[in-house]
């Protein structure tokens, strides 16, 4: 396998320096306001391009826009010039640049690039006006910021380190006009270490993600969620390396315990029991022998508010796992033959999962029922057969995500947009 040359800005990172240099001088002097999650009025989602930022060699594949939706025709554009976008009869198209999709019932999407040995997957989301992107590895990392929208959107952005909050030039009176994109280099600003962004819409709304790189692999950082209890789910067996990336963007310390929950139980691993993290503060555990290359869900739980996101290295690709709250229903999509849904039940009761599982190869094909049950404390990993979208309903919260295997791998998280 080529070795992937290393990360390297783009001229779309300049540009977005610009934009950031000759914002205002003034940054936040304490955690945003406003509401974390706006209203969504419409079934419109965002989603970003994985290769703009992240060096691949040239036999490397492009973006592949995968969707599915119960409508048999979601509508597909690109932000910038809304110029409608045709999917085959798979539900897919190759992109190059941000796009849109829509449909009468909520879609689920996202972009998986595949090849020279890694995978990359970026999921679609409704524009917020709020979203906390944690980043493992700041220098070889940058946020690709996105506005669908028909007016132009001002956002601020906070960075929390190992240290606290981390004075940069530029963080407030970003201008990202309407139906565009820019790409905040944050491996020019942050030179080394994890870092947490916290990226707030002063008006307007925008879809944020992060995208990182490791020596040999590459992937799309979506946002995490601050809660008292979150979940990352689909830590893949024989991983060779989880980071898990902690931030408390509140503003009392918190005392966290993460846990590992198995096919046979839930773990408390070691080093990772009653952790304290400061208000403002971003650290780094790592858990590779804790885990011991078992196939774990991990579940974070807190007396504060915080957020996390596992770095995961198998083989020569890395996958990050961003850590969202429990839900009771949502919605996967497989990108090829013989992926794996992975359901975890953090509570103390058994939790019986309804699945609509795809039975053929096209984007509006039936569904076919499978109903499963997890265990209290347990994590159950199911084979599903055919690529496409797989709907979760179960009777209490849990998590749900997909391990995507193609040349390398990567981890989908449950959408729980509509």
């Amino acid at each position: 396998m080529t070795r992937p040359p290393r990360f390297v800005a783009p001229v779309t990172a300049l540009i977005g320096l610009a934009v950031v240099l000759a914002s205002a001088l003034v940054r936040p002097t304490g955690p945003p306001t406003g509401p974390a999650v706006p209203p969504l009025a419409s079934l419109t989602m965002s989603c970003p391009v994985t290769s703009a930022a992240i060096a691949t060699s040239a036999d490397s594949a492009g973006d592949l826009l995968v969707v599915g939706s119960a409508s048999k025709s979601p509508s597909v554009e690109t932000v910038a010039a809304g110029k409608k976008i045709e999917l085959d009869a798979a539900g897919r198209v190759p992109v190059t640049q941000p796009v849109q999709v829509a449909g009468d019932q909520q879609p689920v999407a996202g972009v998986w690039q595949d090849g020279n040995g890694v995978s990359q997957w970026g999921g679609c989301e409704p524009p917020r006006t709020r979203a906390l992107i944690l980043l493992g590895r700041s220098e070889r990392s940058d946020l690709l910021l996105v506005n669908p929208d028909d007016t132009a959107a001002t956002l601020s952005l906070r960075y929390l380190g190992a240290d606290g909050e981390i004075t940069v030039p530029g963080t407030r009176g970003i201008l990202v006009s309407r139906h565009s994109s820019i790409v905040v280099p944050v491996s020019a600003q942050i030179p080394a270490g994890a870092v947490a962004v916290e990226v707030v819409a002063d008006n307007g709304r925008v879809f944020g993600v992060g995208r990182m790189a490791s020596s040999t692999g590459s992937d799309v950082v979506s946002r995490a969620e601050a809660a008292t209890s979150t979940m990352l789910g689909g830590v893949p067996a024989g991983s060779s390396s989880v980071q898990l990336t902690l931030t408390n963007p509140g503003l009392e310390r918190a005392t966290l315990t993460v846990q590992a929950l198995t096919a046979e139980g839930t773990i408390t691993l070691a080093g990772a029991d009653d952790v304290s993290l400061e208000a403002g503060h971003t650290r780094v555990l790592d858990l590779t022998a804790a885990v011991g290359r078992q196939a774990v869900s991990l579940h974070i739980v807190a007396d504060h508010p915080v957020a996390g996101a596992a770095s995961v290295q198998l083989g020569n690709d890395l996958a990050v796992i961003s850590g969202r709250m429990l839900g009771a229903s949502g919605q996967l999509i497989t990108t090829g033959d013989d992926q794996t849904v992975v359901l975890a039940n953090p509570s103390t009761q058994p939790t019986k999962v309804t699945l609509q599982l795809p039975r053929s190869s096209l984007a509006a094909a039936p569904l076919q029922r499978q109903t499963v049950s997890v265990p209290a404390g347990t994590q159950v990993q199911l084979p599903v057969k055919l690529a496409g979208r797989v709907v979760v309903d179960a009777d209490r919260p849990l998590s749900a995500g997909a391990i995507l295997k193609g040349q390398g791998i990567s981890i989908e998280v449950l959408s729980r947009e509509g």
